[in-house]
């Protein structure tokens, strides 16, 4: 049987000062986008979480086409991540950025990890928390002091627990 093993490109130090670069794009990034994570921006890459993470570290050289996806993922030039591409002509903002008939509005980090995540759940799930996000739209917008909102610093349980606490006081009161 044919030897198996796969051969690995070897790292060059320019893959090495890409990855570090890439590294630094990361971290400026997450400054701005604390919630995101490297599985969510993996997904909008349209890779893996190990793929990326490997990107990240400099286990894995980043190619022509994987340097390309970066830049436009971070709105740099790609001579940003890898020096011998500094003359490639390539435009900045992405189509959603560009003035224009095409240009759609540009989702938040959040937004696109919150849709991956949606896609994740059984069509009646989707349809149930749409039916509570509705409800709870209107209800924000009709009588916006019945509004309950989760401190960040209070886990989701904390928070559903206080708000179980609330809506059962609510009940008290109006059978009294």
């Amino acid at each position: 049987m044919a030897n198996m093993t796969k051969r690995r490109r070897t790292i060059t130090e320019a893959d090495k000062r890409a990855a570090r670069k890439l590294r630094v794009l990361w971290e400026k990034y997450r400054e701005t986008n604390p919630r995101v994570s490297q599985e969510a921006a993996a997904a909008r890459l349209g890779w893996s979480q190990s793929a990326w993470s490997q990107f990240l570290r400099g286990e894995v050289s980043l190619g022509t086409a994987a340097t390309l996806k970066c830049a436009r993922f971070f709105g740099v030039h790609p001579g940003a991540i890898r020096e011998e591409m500094e003359d490639v002509p390539y435009l900045t903002k992405t189509p959603a950025e560009a003035p224009g008939p095409q240009a759609e509005p540009k989702l938040s980090a959040d937004a696109i990890e919150l849709a991956n995540v949606w896609q994740r759940l059984p069509a009646d799930r989707r349809a149930c928390f749409r039916d509570m996000i509705y409800l709870e739209a209107v209800v924000h917008s009709s009588v916006p002091w019945l509004s309950i909102s989760r401190p960040t610093k209070e886990s989701y349980e904390q928070f559903e627990k206080r708000v179980q606490r609330a809506w059962r006081d609510i009940d008290r009161k109006e059978k009294a």
